[in-house]
């Protein structure tokens, strides 16, 4: 026989918090995303559209299940050389994110907001 469980009051507290970081969360990288452009970043996702539509019906909502190496390679992390280790990279500052909106981004900020776009608007 199943047991009714009843949500505690932390618990509560933590589905409000995580509520709200999920909408602070969106309203950055769209804010970011619309000032940047939309149309320039839907360029440069690295995936199709099918794949994207694929991850995101099969519950992975920060789309994990594509290669973060091509994010980060969209997003302008570019290797130095054909045989470099992970450690060599340079970031290439020639796309949408060169912008000066887009000056002092992180690579992590680059990525977030391509997936916003690739989840949002693709």
């Amino acid at each position: 026989m199943l047991t009714q469980y009843t949500p505690t009051i932390k618990w509560w507290l933590n589905l409000k918090w995580r509520i709200e970081m999920n909408n602070e969360h969106y309203d950055k990288y769209e804010a970011l995303s619309q000032k940047i452009g939309i149309e320039a970043l839907r360029a440069i996702i690295p995936v199709t559209k099918e794949k994207i539509r694929a991850a995101l019906e099969n519950g992975d909502e920060h789309l994990n299940s594509i290669s973060l190496h091509l994010w980060d390679k969209a997003a302008g992390m570019i290797p130095k050389r054909n045989y470099c280790t992970t450690k060599e990279f340079y970031v290439s500052w020639e796309s949408p994110f060169t912008s000066g909106v887009a000056n002092g981004l992180s690579l992590a900020e680059r990525v977030c907001i391509l997936k916003h776009v690739a989840q949002y608007h693709y």
